[in-house]
């Protein structure tokens, strides 16, 4: 008799990490949302609680154990050195799994989201941003992903962070007036601006994830009309183009390829269409994928799983079952 075997998907973000388990047929036995797992924001001891208690949460929904899970496939955020990837395979590892694990890098999934391993670029936008892509024929590149002090273009935590800067220069009259100002306030209670000095740089150090509490403020702010957030939104997407452009030469792609847009800075239509158009200044002929946001990142390393199954030839109806039966569990989830 033939044992069933069940399939264990994660991804793990800076600000929350995902998991669901699946049997061969693309069925959603569980879904599981937790906190982060990206080493760049949290020290190894919390990732490791973060992932243990989002795993076990899906495999107790689910009603199996660890022992009947016979592949593990986890796509996390900031694996970006081989120390990063070692120290994150030692707390897979800790999860005691029997069956075969694959984990990669977060844009690896979300290029297998966009793509299924077509030529192609994925670029992800939500806490923080990276490109990846591969030209179908082993060459593979990335740009991007170099944190927040650093980099991570057109990001939320860059989107916040700027929108913070608009905010002050508004305060103190060296730039124009944004209803960010008032918005930005209310988020956080205070009615001096100047308080947010305490907020942000609380215990002598910046915390760096209220920029990202402020990225949403930014669209509200720009669906009502104001020119300052615009402004940034349609830079953030200039940015996110321009990563993904630079990963398209790298690979040498021409002509008709894939772009996937993963992350939730993408649900702006604003950066969308800003994003779309630096793409196609290059090539009219690129093909979107997406935007893939809230639970469907989760695909990218469903695909990497059927895929090292050789599931090949059914990979395009899995996906589709699993994306339907993600959204329904998911929701009742939240509900």
């Amino acid at each position: 008799m033939q044992v069933e075997l069940y399939i264990a998907t994660l991804d793990g973000g800076k600000t929350k990490t995902v998991c669901a388990v699946l049997d061969t047929k693309g069925n959603v036995l569980s879904f599981a949302s937790g906190g982060a797992t990206g080493v760049s924001l949290l020290d190894s001891r919390a990732v490791e609680i973060n992932l243990r208690n989002v795993v076990f949460d899906a495999l107790e929904r689910s009603g199996l154990t660890v022992g009947d899970i016979g592949l593990a496939s986890f796509t996390v955020c900031d694996l970006d050195t081989e120390e990063l990837k070692e120290g994150m395979k030692r707390a897979v590892l800790k999860l005691g799994f029997k069956g075969r694990v694959l984990l990669e890098p977060d844009y690896v999934g979300a290029y297998y989201l966009a793509t299924h391993g077509r030529p192609g670029v994925a670029v992800i936008a939500g806490t923080g941003s990276i490109a990846y892509g591969e030209d179908g024929h082993g060459k593979k590149a990335r740009a991007g992903g170099w944190g927040w002090l650093m980099g991570d273009e057109g990001s939320g935590i860059w989107i916040g962070t700027r929108a913070l800067n608009t905010v002050t220069r508004a305060h103190d009259g060296t730039g124009e007036e944004t209803s960010l100002l008032k918005m930005v306030c209310k988020e956080f209670d205070i009615k001096d601006c100047l308080d947010l000095l305490n907020i942000v740089y609380r215990n002598g150090r910046p915390d760096v994830a209220l920029a990202s509490r402020v990225s949403p403020l930014v669209s509200r702010a720009a669906e009502e009309g104001d020119a300052q957030a615009i402004r940034i939104l349609q830079q953030a997407g200039h940015e996110l183009g321009l990563v993904g452009l630079t990963v398209s030469r790298k690979l040498g792609l021409e002509g008709t390829y894939e772009v996937g847009c993963v992350g939730s800075v993408f649900k702006s239509n604003i950066v969308l269409n800003a994003f779309k158009q630096a793409c196609r200044s290059e090539s009219k002929s690129v093909k979107f994928r997406g935007p893939y946001t809230d639970y469907l990142p989760l695909l990218g390393p469903a695909v990497m799983a059927f895929k090292s199954l050789q599931k090949r030839s059914s990979s395009e109806e899995i996906f589709e079952t699993i994306a339907k039966n993600l959204k329904n569990v998911s929701h009742q989830l939240r509900n």
